[in-house]
């Protein structure tokens, strides 16, 4: 929480060339406009606060499609820093619900060009997907104008809540020309003004018209009719979860794998906790297949020792993306305390998770290292009357409570056919 944060959120538009792009266009929904939403990591680009650059040199960009266009415009009209990823993520995941809602008020005209966000559930209860679809059922339009002695809304290291807040004070000073160097079209300034230079580390006391280019809505319907149906694909909360938790153990060979094992903490193991998209194995409950083909995972480079074995000790469906990203965060802050406590014999495999933050204030990285610093262990044995923990269709909340019951029955060799360790069986 306390190095620099280089996560942008930004807005690019494109419009008819017909002029300049004005305050008075954004602030009217009625104006011929194509909205983007974006945030990325800007680090790559010295951490400068704008759009990500890739958008004028990919071909398939929906930007670069619309752009390519000699009869359109791009702007920029909004980069602001975020606190974080989290802020990122989850704002620009919100701003598309929002979006989505609005384009389907308007299937004539979209005004917005859907993409699928990192985030594909904000919660886990569907309320923060309605408040973002119910600012657009009301009619709350995304930009107004912002005086020149007025506070930039987003701020500066922007969170969440900020960026849930519409309309976004839009100055003229904010729209900058976006370009296709490679078609010709001139080349783009990424430096900011002296006074917007680079990121900065937050202190912590702190429907087709009669018009000329009538063709950018019929350019804009064929792309967000392409991606809108894979978002909402993605986004529906109805649609059974197809994300998985899961727990693999790395031991030595010295005979079976068991439950006496697993729930001491004493005991030479190394432990791998993961979560993936199981949609790709007819959504199978288990672990990852390719931890077992790709000769660069962790844990195929310890299974390929003849002394160690490998098993999967937990699997569990969960509610959905939102529970299995935050679950693995949470536990995977949990293991990096366990292991600076017991440097010498550290119990857990690292690796990077998708999400970077839990929160804001690093509340819930702080609860999981307090279960760390509490000597609270991952494991304890399930007796057969008593009920799966976590459950099936796992919440967060309930991947963050510990210890994890574990069963002889949920213990499950696995091993690489490659090396003629033999074959694993995926099917429950």
């Amino acid at each position: 929480m306390n190095t620099p944060n280089q996560y942008v959120f930004y807005i690019l538009v494109i419009s008819p060339k017909v002029g300049p792009l004005t305050l008075q266009n954004l602030c009217n929904p009625k104006s011929d406009l194509s909205i983007y939403v974006g945030q990325w990591n800007s680090r790559n680009a010295c951490g400068e606060i704008t759009c990500r650059p890739t958008h004028f040199y990919q071909s398939d960009s929906p930007i670069y499609v619309l752009t390519s266009n000699p009869n359109n415009q791009c702007n920029e009209v909004l980069a602001q820093q975020c606190l974080n990823q989290f802020a990122a993520h989850f704002g620009e995941a919100f701003l598309l619900y929002y979006a989505d809602e609005w384009n389907q008020k308007s299937p004539d005209k979209p005004k917005f060009i859907m993409t699928s966000p990192e985030v594909q559930h904000l919660d886990e209860d569907g309320v923060l997907e309605e408040k973002a679809r119910k600012m657009a059922r009301d009619g709350i339009w995304i930009f107004s104008a912002l005086e020149d002695d007025g506070q930039p809304h987003p701020p500066q290291h922007a969170r969440f809540d900020d960026l849930c807040k519409i309309p976004f004070g839009i100055k003229t000073s904010y729209i900058k020309s976006r370009v296709i160097p490679g078609l010709g079209q001139g080349s783009n300034n990424w430096k900011n003004p002296p006074n917007q230079s680079l990121i900065k580390v937050l202190n912590k006391n702190r429907s087709h018209s009669k018009h000329p280019t009538a063709d950018l809505y019929n350019q804009t319907y064929e792309i967000v009719a392409k991606h809108n149906g894979k978002y909402q694909t993605l986004n529906n909360l109805t649609i059974p979860g197809t994300y998985v938790f899961y727990i693999l153990v790395v031991s030595p060979k010295t005979g079976p794998l068991t439950l006496e094992n697993l729930c001491n903490p004493n005991f030479d193991m190394l432990i791998y906790v993961g979560q993936w998209n199981s949609i790709r194995e007819n959504g199978q409950i288990t672990c990852r297949p390719d931890h077992f083909s790709d000769p660069h995972s962790p844990v195929y480079i310890l299974t390929s020792e003849p002394k160690s074995q490998c098993h999967e000790v937990l699997a569990q469906q969960c509610l959905n993306q939102y529970s299995a990203h935050f679950g693995e965060a949470f536990l995977l802050c949990y293991a990096d305390e366990w292991n600076q406590l017991h440097p010498d014999k550290p119990k857990f495999i690292l690796s990077s998770p998708e999400v970077q933050h839990l929160d804001e204030n690093g509340k819930l990285e702080e609860q999981a290292r307090q279960l760390a610093r509490n000597k609270i262990w991952i494991f304890s044995e399930l007796h057969e009357d008593e009920q799966p923990h976590p459950p099936p269709h796992a919440t967060f909340d309930d991947i963050c409570k510990i210890p994890f019951g574990i069963k002889p029955a949920y213990i499950k060799q696995r091993v690489i056919p490659g090396l003629g360790q033999g074959s694993n069986c995926w099917i429950n």
